[in-house]
C-alpha cells in the first residue's frame, strides 16, 4: 500500500498501517526540503506547511487496514 495525499505544499505517502498495534508509517515530502519518515500512534500529531494532522483512529481490514486523520488549518492574524 502506498497511497499519495497532496496538502498545500505537502505529500503525505502511507508506507504501511498496523492497526493491531495503532501505527501508520508516514513520508512526508515538502518541496525541495528531504523527506521525513515518521511512524505515529493515535493522538500523535505532524505539522505540515499551516497544516496541523492528528492520528485519530484505526479500522481493521480484511485484506487493508485504514487510518483516520484529522486536518487543521492554522490561521494567521495580523
Amino acid at each position: 500500500m502506498h497511497e499519495n495525499y497532496t496538502l498545500e505544499n505537502c505529500t503525505l505517502q502511507v508506507e504501511d498501517i498496523d492497526s493491531q498495534a495503532a501505527k501508520v508509517w508516514l513520508l512526508i515530502l515538502a518541496g525541495q526540503e528531504p523527506s521525513l519518515s515518521m511512524v505515529l500512534g493515535i493522538n500523535d500529531t505532524l505539522n505540515c506547511g499551516k497544516l496541523t494532522l492528528m492520528v485519530k483512529r484505526f479500522y481493521a481490514g480484511e485484506s487493508n487496514d485504514l487510518v483516520c486523520l484529522k486536518i487543521n488549518s492554522k490561521s494567521i492574524s495580523g
